[in-house]
């Protein structure tokens, strides 16, 4: 996103609107401008239409600062030449070529929401991606405010094959890898920051431990946070299979977990 200078009036109203404190008061103009290397695109200056003179812009991005703006809104559709073979991005190929200002301009039915993941993570009741005895663990790599680099991403991503994971390969962070054994990531990628990133993948509870030490361990060398997310089939006496595994580490489980039933769709197999 850019502002221009012909336009701003300095006003400084839509300071408050950047997510990432990207938008700031240039005191040699008296303007507002976007430091463009803290931006992550994701238009929420420009959707806020806060601007009376439409001096909040969304100019056309090139490879790899798309990047930015398919993990940083959600409802930016994956545009990126290395996305081009997903599903995904087939079933929104009516928007590849469209102009940036339309893209953002959608509202109602027009929006399609892909996610940073996949669906599996919220609804596997429906789709039973998770059998009993596994779990699904999301590592969700950095947060408003602070945001992520893919540098940091990657580090997450190369500790935790130490811990033997396989990737999800229906993720689209899996997409930027040029090796899931190591996690590395495409090289000019790893300066873009983004609002967050998910890495996802599914081990079995013996296994859980293992993998959150090495969570544990990487966290002191990023510069960012990032949130651990647990997924599993409940049992059938009620109780979260994962919940002593986290406990027994010293680790205490939020309470704003969530619980899917399935209502109005048959049970996917879980065994």
């Amino acid at each position: 996103m850019i502002i221009r200078e012909e336009l701003c009036t300095g006003c400084l109203d839509c300071l408050p609107y950047c997510p990432m404190s990207a938008i700031v008061h240039d005191e040699a103009t008296g303007l507002a401008k976007i430091v463009e290397d803290e931006c992550v695109e994701c238009g929420v200056c420009y959707r806020a239409r806060v601007c009376a003179t439409d001096a909040v812009f969304p100019q056309p991005l090139e490879w790899p600062r798309t990047l930015r703006m398919e993990f940083s809104d959600p409802s930016s559709p994956y545009l990126s030449p290395v996305f081009e073979h997903r599903t995904i991005a087939r079933f929104q190929r009516d928007l590849r070529g469209m102009d940036r200002r339309r893209l953002l301009d959608r509202e109602g039915e027009e929006l399609t929401i892909s996610g940073r993941g996949t669906i599996e993570m919220k609804m596997n009741d429906v789709m039973g991606r998770y059998k009993r005895g596994q779990a699904g663990v999301a590592a969700e790599i950095g947060r408003p405010g602070v945001g992520a680099r893919f540098r940091d991403v990657e580090k997450v991503a190369r500790a935790l094959t130490t811990a033997g994971v396989k990737f999800e390969p229906d993720n689209p962070l899996t997409d930027l890898m040029t090796d899931v054994r190591t996690g590395a990531l495409l090289p000019e990628i790893l300066n873009e920051k983004v609002l967050s990133c998910i890495i996802e993948f599914t081990v079995p509870l013996a296994s859980l431990p293992r993998v959150l030490s090495a969570l544990r361990d990487v966290s002191s060398q990023i510069d960012t946070v990032f949130a651990v997310d647990l997924i599993s089939v409940v049992e059938e006496d009620g109780s979260v299979p994962t919940v002593p595994v986290v406990e027994a580490m010293g680790l205490t489980p939020s309470i704003a977990g969530k619980t899917n039933v399935g209502l109005g769709r048959p049970l996917a197999p879980l065994d």
